[in-house]
């Protein structure tokens, strides 16, 4: 038996899991969109702090590169599909 209430999953066998990976994955998912869209109109300028563009700022976080990971989320928009 599992009963689904506000993210909770109630398992007969195994007392209470939660969906916490799931949870955790969309929202770092979310982040790394969201802090992508923050940069681009400034991708070419320059960090306050480690002088580096905001671009290299982003591809060091995220560890892929920028453009590639715009496109690939650009593409997704277009076909309606959710980015994350």
């Amino acid at each position: 038996m599992t009963l689904d209430l506000l993210g909770w999953r109630a398992k007969s066998s195994s007392g209470l899991v939660t969906s916490d990976n799931d949870r955790e994955a969309r929202w770092a998912a979310e982040i790394k969109y969201y802090s992508a869209r923050d940069v681009y109109h400034k991708r070419e300028r320059r960090t306050p702090i480690s002088k580096k563009s905001w671009q290299q700022w982003w591809e060091d976080k995220y560890g892929e590169p920028y453009m590639e990971y715009v496109h690939r989320m650009s593409e997704r928009k277009k076909r309606g599909e959710s980015p994350f």
